[in-house]
C-alpha cells in the first residue's frame, strides 16, 4: 500500500514568518497537534508540533505573538513521499521516532500527511506481504516511539 492511500492530503500548514500565536490557533482551529512548515514554494522547511509550543512558552518569558514559528520550529523534517509504501513511511517514523510525517510529491510540495494513527487504521493482523503492513510492524514503531517517550518524562531524562 501507497503512502498516497494513507495520508491526510488536506492538511493545514503555516509559514516560518507566521507567528506562535496564529499558528497556535491553526493547530486549535484544526484539532491538531502538527503542522508542516513550508516556504514561499510549499517546500516542507520544519514542522510545528504542540510540543514546540509547549517547551517554547515554557521555557521563555515571551508571548506567543512575540515568536515566529521559525523561532520555535524542527528543522529539516523527515518526510517521505506520496508514491512511497507503507512499510517505508513506517520504517521512517520508527527509525526518526516520530509519530508524524509530512508528505511531499515528486517535485518537493507538500502533499499532506501520514501518521502512526494512519498505519494502525491499515495493519492488518497478518503477516506483511508486499503491500500489507503487519499489527506487529506497527507495534514496532509504537514501541520505539515510547521508549522515546519515556525517556523524556522520567527525571533527568534517564531510563
Amino acid at each position: 500500500m501507497r503512502v498516497d492511500a494513507l495520508m491526510s492530503a488536506d492538511v493545514a500548514s503555516v509559514r516560518p514568518d507566521m507567528n506562535l500565536r496564529n499558528a497556535i490557533n491553526e493547530m486549535r482551529s484544526h484539532d491538531c497537534g502538527f503542522l508542516p512548515v513550508v516556504d514561499g514554494d510549499s517546500r516542507v522547511a520544519g514542522v510545528l508540533t504542540d510540543r514546540d509550543v509547549a517547551l517554547a512558552l515554557g521555557t521563555d518569558d515571551v508571548r506567543p505573538s512575540e515568536l515566529l514559528v521559525a523561532d520555535v520550529m524542527t528543522r529539516d523534517p523527515h518526510t517521505c513521499r506520496v508514491s512511497d509504501s507503507a512499510h517505508q513511511a513506517l520504517r521512517r517514523m520508527r527509525g526518526a521516532r516520530v509519530r508524524r510525517l509530512p508528505v511531499v510529491n515528486e517535485t518537493g510540495h507538500l502533499a499532506g500527511a501520514v501518521s502512526i494513527d494512519d498505519l494502525v487504521l491499515v495493519a492488518q493482523n497478518v503477516r506483511a506481504g508486499v503491500d500489507r503492513v503487519s499489527f506487529e510492524q506497527v507495534m514496532e514503531a509504537v514501541e520505539a516511539l515510547a521508549a522515546r517517550s519515556s525517556k523524556r518524562t522520567r527525571p533527568g531524562g534517564r531510563p
